[in-house]
């Protein structure tokens, strides 16, 4: 009798997490899945289109998988093929990305920013930050928030290497301590860019991250990135690696670095939280409210 209750009792833990439907032969099976490498991707389909980001990650945690963490334009081209041909019509996929509450400014390796940072009363969301630097100026740097979508020139990205996992240091622009910093080729449309495709392109090419260091008050680094942008400057606007509100990956809570909105301007003033694919629309990259309910989950083994 005391099973029986045990079991009465998980069911009802289970209804209200996953649905009643526990079952893999109930409401949420197995679709596709894909193998590459030691990983593969695993997508499960909802007839009910009952599964919340929630339910989508303790569904993969059911099946001793993870939400899946697509870090890198090979890993985007792995979940394509994983959405070939899947022809159930309308295909929303949670993935596991999702943005934090937290309103503290961190730079993109998810450690605290403690420099004085300049905001302004603005309607759009302001939660990434640009370093301005000037050569005739009692300060001589300033860091000011700015809304990501803003597009700089492409004067306004470095990217930063550690000098002891890379051969690119064998000729950078300068060193500084065990990091050296490289000015960017970006040739983006109409050559500039904003702070999500400076963050992506670093990535994309095994770099730490758009210029994310901490030793703006010498003199040294300050001088050495403005006579590199541009000598008749004055004043210059870089993208910096620290922003708040961080989007991270539920996996292993690390930051997302590769980015592949559908639309980035309206990402960031946007409610939701959580991040799907939409198989319909490029397989481009979405937001919406966690409890908002989908159709499909992408889970993940492997790395």
């Amino acid at each position: 009798m005391a099973a029986v209750y045990l079991l009465l009792l998980l069911y009802e833990y289970m209804c209200s997490n996953l649905g009643c439907c526990v079952l893999s032969s109930c409401a949420y099976q197995l679709n596709k899945t894909i193998s590459e490498g030691s990983s593969s991707l695993y997508l499960y389909q909802s007839d009910k289109y009952n599964l919340s980001w929630r339910k989508c990650e303790l569904l993969c945690k059911r099946e001793h998988l993870e939400m899946a963490k697509i870090d890198s334009s090979e890993t985007q081209t792995h979940l394509v093929r994983l959405l070939q041909n899947v022809s159930r019509g309308e295909i929303k996929a949670w993935i596991g990305g999702r943005r934090s509450s937290d309103d503290t400014w961190k730079y993109i390796n998810g450690t605290a920013f403690s420099k004085t940072v300049t905001e302004y009363p603005d309607e759009t969301a302001q939660n990434c930050l640009f370093v301005m630097l000037c050569k005739a100026s009692s300060s001589r740097y300033l860091f000011v928030s700015d809304n990501c979508d803003e597009k700089f020139s492409n004067s306004g990205l470095f990217c930063q290497y550690d000098r002891s996992q890379t051969s690119s240091c064998n000729s950078p622009d300068f060193s500084y301590g065990d990091k050296c910093y490289v000015k960017t080729s970006y040739n983006g449309k109409d050559n500039r860019i904003d702070w999500f495709n400076g963050q992506t392109y670093c990535n994309n090419n095994n770099i730490q991250g758009v210029i994310a260091y901490s030793y703006l008050d010498d003199d040294k680094i300050t001088n050495s990135i403005i006579n590199l942008v541009n000598d008749s400057a004055e004043c210059v606007q870089l993208w910096f690696g620290v922003r708040k509100r961080v989007w991270f990956w539920k996996r292993d809570r690390q930051p997302v670095k590769y980015f592949n909105w559908r639309s980035q301007s309206t990402i960031e003033s946007s409610t939701g939280d959580c991040i799907y694919v939409d198989g319909n629309l490029e397989n481009k990259w979405f937001t919406k409210d966690c409890q908002d309910n989908l159709n499909y989950c992408i889970c993940m083994n492997g790395k």
